[in-house]
C-alpha cells in the first residue's frame, strides 16, 4: 500500500491513504470513523446504490461499509454490485436486521464483518484496522522477495 515515488537517484516510498466509502442513508457511521482516522484515512459517506458505484469508479476504495438495505440492492447483492466496478474492496455489511440467516447469506458472499446498528464505532475501527494491517503484511511479502 504504498507508491515508489522516484526522486534524485533514489525510490523513496511513501504510504498512501486508505480510502473507506460508507454507503448508507444515515451518515453517522461516516462522521464516526472521520472522527476517528479522518487526519489519516480517506472517508467518503455516500447515500445511494448509484453514489456507491461512481465512487468506487473514480477512486475505489480499500473497504466499503454498506448498509444491508441501500436502494433496491440488499445485502450480498451489494457487495456483488460493487466488486463488479472495484474488485479490491473488503465489504461490511451493517444493519438492523441481526438475524443468522442474513449473516450466514452476507458471510457466503464474502463480507469481512456483519455488524449490528447501531455501529460501535471503535469496534468498526478495529475490524477495519485488522483487515487494513493484513493487507499491508500481504503486500510487503510480495515485494520483500
Amino acid at each position: 500500500m504504498s507508491a515508489v515515488i522516484p526522486g534524485a537517484g533514489t525510490n523513496r516510498r511513501i504510504a498512501r491513504r486508505i480510502r473507506v466509502i460508507v454507503a448508507d442513508e444515515d451518515a453517522e457511521i461516516a462522521f464516526g470513523l472521520d472522527d476517528l482516522v479522518g487526519a489519516y484515512w480517506d472517508i467518503v459517506h455516500t447515500a445511494t446504490e448509484a453514489g456507491t458505484i461512481r465512487e468506487l469508479r473514480v477512486g475505489g476504495a480499500d473497504v466499503l461499509v454498506v448498509a444491508y438495505d441501500l436502494g433496491g440492492l440488499r445485502g450480498p447483492a451489494i457487495a456483488d454490485a460493487a466488486r463488479s466496478v472495484y474488485p479490491e474492496p473488503a465489504v461490511v455489511i451493517v444493519t438492523d436486521d441481526h438475524s443468522p440467516s442474513r449473516e450466514a447469506e452476507a458471510r457466503r458472499a464474502g463480507v469481512l464483518a456483519y455488524e449490528p446498528k447501531p455501529v460501535d464505532a471503535s469496534r468498526l475501527l478495529r475490524i477495519l484496522m485488522g483487515f487494513v494491517n493484513a493487507r499491508r503484511r500481504l503486500a510487503a511479502g510480495r515485494t520483500s522477495g
